[in-house]
Parts: C-alpha cells; structure tokens; sequence
C-alpha cells in the first residue's frame, strides 16, 4: 500500500467529497464529514486495489455517496425527522448564504436516492448513465428519480413571487 499516494488522492479529492456529501446529507455537515471519512478510511484499507481501477476517483466517490445514504437511514431510524424552514419573508433575492441555505432545506425535502440524482446531476455535472453506475441503477431510474425531485422542488418553490419574494409557509 502507498500511503503517500493515497495521502495526496484524499487531501486533491476531499474538499469535493465533502461537498457532494453535504449536499446529499441535506446540509448536515457532522453527517457529511462523518459519511467522508468513513468512506476515506474503508477506501485507504482497500487503496492497494482502489488505486489499480480505471477510475479510483469515481469508485471511492460511491463510496461516499453510499455512507451518506447508509448514514441518513441510520439516523432517521434513531431520530425524528425534522428539517427547519426559513420564517418569515425573503424581499429582493437572496443573498449567496441564503441561498446556499433554501437550497440545502428545499434538497433537505427529497428523498436521499431523489437528492442524490440531483447533486450528481447539477453540481457534479455527471451525465444520467454514469449516475447510474455511481448509485448502481438503471439510467431509467435516474431519469424517474430527478424527474420526480424537479416536480418535488417546483411544487415547493411555488411560492416564489416575480419579484424574487419567497413566502414559506
């Protein structure tokens, strides 16, 4: 096992994992980080095999992906499910950490296969069929989980007024 290079594939690749897996945690950053490096230590186990794939990235990136789901069932089994809405109004557009926050609440609202499709989709930019490979389905599947998180969002975002006012109710 080459622990330098395994060194420097975590600390290149990390900050990313972190971000999927915060994103997929529904804005839990103890979730994510946990679902990181659980999946970071199995992966540093297996490197001597990891690091001889085609692509180690993509296949340590699943593992992270699988720890964030395995994780949200873990707790949601333990505690009640509970996601926080903004009060109140939002006048004239969000700011960009208010923003980050709508969206981690909105994406906290799907399920976690819906808003993992959405994150590979929009913010790893991954084509369906390698969705499909990363959460092991069927390219269909993908295609019927984003469809009915974007109906999901839509029907929850109805509130935005033209001038940009979210009223959450």
């Amino acid at each position: 096992m080459d622990r330098p290079d395994f060194e420097e594939f975590a600390s290149s690749r990390g900050t990313t994992f972190a971000r999927e897996a915060y994103l997929i945690c529904s804005g839990d950053r103890a979730a994510a980080q946990d679902a990181v490096q659980e999946a970071l230590t199995k992966a540093y186990v297996r490197w001597g095999h990891i690091s001889g794939l085609s692509n180690p990235t993509g296949y340590v990136q699943r593992m992270v992906i699988n720890e964030c789901l395995t994780t949200r069932r873990r707790w949601r089994r333990r505690h009640e499910s509970h996601t926080p809405m903004v009060e109140g109004h939002v006048a004239g557009g969000f700011e960009p950490v208010e923003d980050r926050q709508v969206l981690a609440q909105l994406l906290a609202q799907l399920g976690p296969r819906q808003r993992a499709v959405l994150v590979l989709r929009y913010f790893c930019d991954m084509p369906d069929p390698q969705i499909a490979e990363v959460l092991g389905c069927s390219t269909a599947n993908v295609r019927s989980q984003a469809s009915r998180a974007l109906a999901s969002l839509r029907r929850s975002t109805s509130t935005f007024t033209p001038e940009g006012t979210h009223h959450v109710t």
